[in-house]
């Protein structure tokens, strides 16, 4: 049996052209995953890059944020605020603010009779003519110590209307404490109150202050 050669090497160089063609378009194929896996690689890194930038600026906000709350405690540690003095009706401002630091020298030697002269004593708030409940006042003294030596004699004489100069995230704290606080006394656990530690406020059991430390 005769084969034609012609005939023969035309389907070989069909053949081989097919396979040729196939494996160009899996080379393409090939090509357009590879670049794909890149293109998802780099979104990746550049993803991961941006959450640690992210972080990293999302720390230094914290960090500042803390140097803040503490720059502004430091500053406050030598105020105290008293409510309820008499706030006289008179035009003059210096006639005012004479009266109050007269009234305040007063009311800080009957709690300390070593009590330190206050440097300056300014109301809070803007004055309202119609308003029958006195501004409350900021003391400024000389000092963090002469603060809270008064503060811890208010409070051991009971004396109310004299308070800390707090921080709103100071104030934010007393008031979840006092929220907890109320609802422990609801619950009958009235031995529960709030106690001061190295200047924090904390919730502290009376019935057993020794043994147990304080929980915030």
């Amino acid at each position: 049996m005769n084969v034609c050669v012609t005939c023969s090497n035309s389907k070989e160089t069909g053949v081989v052209t097919k396979y040729e063609k196939t494996i160009s378009k899996l080379i393409e194929t090939i090509n357009s995953l590879q670049a794909t896996v890149d293109t998802m690689q780099k979104q990746l890194n550049d993803s991961q890059t941006n959450t640690q930038n992210s972080l990293m600026r999302s720390d230094i906000r914290d960090m500042d944020a803390v140097i803040q709350e503490m720059e502004e405690r430091d500053r406050r540690s030598r105020n105290i605020i008293i409510y309820d003095i008499v706030e006289i009706n008179n035009d003059d401002v210096n006639a005012r603010i004479n009266h109050d630091t007269d009234t305040i020298t007063q009311l800080l030697k009957t709690i300390d009779p070593n009590a330190q002269n206050c440097n300056k004593v300014r109301r809070l708030g803007k004055k309202d003519n119609n308003d029958p409940k006195p501004r409350p006042i900021l003391v400024t003294l000389d000092s963090k110590r002469a603060a809270v030596t008064i503060l811890k004699s208010a409070r051991m004489k009971k004396i109310k209307t004299i308070k800390n100069d707090l921080t709103p995230i100071q104030r934010e704290k007393l008031k979840s404490l006092q929220d907890k606080l109320k609802m422990k006394h609801d619950k009958g656990e009235t031995f529960w109150t709030i106690k001061y530690v190295k200047g924090s406020p904390q919730l502290w059991n009376t019935n057993n202050e020794t043994d147990n430390p304080p929980k915030k």
